[in-house]
């Protein structure tokens, strides 16, 4: 377990802004609002009547960004006269989502997105022949949950010109664009709790390991690589920070053979490789200067064994 340290700021006089200085700080305060930037894009899956399940394809009809505006949105790409697709509507993601005990630690107006991705999770016992696509939304504080099903059934009836779904479930924003309004997480997965709510970890990269329903959050809050249970919906720990190196990490990816192998990357040029099913530590390769300058230095190889 990885003690919680909270270091407080230090007390401070009261310091007052001249006239000036004020209205700088106004206008560079509405320009990072107007800024908007994208973090992550997906194709949403298409789904296989055949084998009544989803697959990920480029064809795939939905793509979804998401942005520092905490705004997800979907291009329905089968429609426009450009052939490029058209915005087809937004979902607006707020801690209000996560219920009263994370909403009293974040700001509700603005929850930047940092990454989207879909993933498959086994049916439980009891609904054996159900497979459900999720949408795994990643942000300050934690991961969220949708059930995609839910959210295409509402896009397909605004992309068919069904004005009831926009206009009973959907409050329209321009001519031909439609805000969600009753999408809602089917789970919330928080990071380690934190009286400081801007120390809260941002999780700004996912990753599944479908062979055991386990999902890897890269964060920035010098605990590491959370590690979730999805079917148990709990946090089974973090795959920690290696010592005296407090960088955040930035990726996350797991193998795809089962083998329980996760590897993370974040500042500081450390590729480092982990043991996800028992938490530990395999090696560490140092690969800042193949970043840098191209050149690898000896030895940096990251072994497939």
């Amino acid at each position: 377990d990885c003690p919680l340290r909270v270091t407080m700021p230090p007390q401070t006089m009261p310091f007052h802004h001249t006239p000036i200085e004020e209205r700088f700080r106004t206008v560079a305060a509405d320009r990072r609002r107007r800024a908007v930037s994208i973090f992550g894009l997906a194709f949403a899956p298409s789904f296989t009547s055949s084998g009544n399940s989803y697959s990920s394809s480029t064809s795939s009809r939905y793509l979804l960004g998401c942005s520092s505006t905490g705004r997800i949105c979907f291009w329905d790409l089968t429609d426009g006269d450009s052939g490029r697709g058209r915005a087809l509507a937004v979902l607006d993601v707020t801690a209000k989502q996560w219920g009263h005990h994370h909403s009293n630690h974040l700001d509700a107006s603005v929850m930047p997105i940092y990454h989207i991705s879909f993933i498959e999770k086994k049916p439980d016992q009891q609904q054996q022949h159900q497979q459900h696509t999720l949408l795994v939304v990643a942000v300050r504080g934690g991961v969220l949950l949708y059930r995609w099903s839910d959210i295409e059934a509402k896009l397909d009836r605004i992309a068919e010109g069904k004005d009831d779904a926009c206009l009973t479930t959907t409050t329209k924003v321009q001519q031909s664009t439609c805000i969600l309004g009753d999408v809602h997480p089917i789970t919330t997965l928080p990071v380690h709790p934190n009286p400081n709510p801007r120390a809260l970890g941002r999780i700004q990269c996912t990753s599944f390991d479908a062979s055991n329903d386990i999902l890897y959050g890269a964060a920035d809050d010098g605990f590491g690589t959370y590690v979730w249970d999805i079917e148990r919906e709990e946090l089974l720990g973090t795959l920690g920070r290696r010592s005296g190196v407090t960088n955040s990490l930035h990726s996350v990816v797991c193998s795809i053979d089962g083998g329980g192998k996760v590897i993370t990357g974040g500042d500081g040029g450390q590729i480092d490789v982990w043991d996800g099913r028992q938490l530990s530590l395999i090696e560490s390769v140092d690969c800042s200067s193949c970043f840098r300058d191209g050149v690898a230095a000896a030895g940096t190889v990251i072994s497939d064994s």
